[in-house]
């Protein structure tokens, strides 16, 4: 119970620290370009996928449900985020990120799942 809470915590943690790190390198007067927008989307499902990923690997075992676990996490996070930054961003811009981390969450805890199951099938074979 206990590493998967801190599995789940460190990928969010993976997450949050790489969106801050993002805005913070960027200047405020591109916050609101629409090219910026479609990079820092880019990046979120980069960082989702590899907090997936560390999620995944982090907890051991059952990579897809811990997956999820992240993603209720990242997705309450997501509703106060959204509340607050209430007309900051565009909300297409919200949606399109929560896709993203969906989908990226979801792509990394199954890229762990596909690697225990080829290290267990690689296992059998050399027994």
């Amino acid at each position: 119970m206990v590493r998967s809470l801190i599995a789940i915590f460190a990928g969010y943690l993976l997450m949050a620290l790489g969106i801050v790190a993002l805005f913070a390198i960027v200047s405020s007067d591109l916050l609101a370009a629409p090219e910026f927008l479609a990079v820092a989307s880019l990046c979120n499902l980069a960082l989702a996928t590899a907090a997936g990923y560390v999620t995944a690997l982090l907890a051991g075992n059952a990579p897809v449900s811990h997956g999820l676990g992240l993603i209720g996490l990242a997705s309450g996070m997501w509703v106060m985020s959204a509340i607050a930054a209430s007309g900051q961003e565009p909300l297409l811009f919200q949606l399109v990120n929560l896709g993203m981390m969906v989908l990226g969450v979801m792509v990394g805890a199954y890229w762990r799942a596909h690697q225990q199951q080829v290290e267990v099938e690689d296992s059998s074979l050399h027994s």
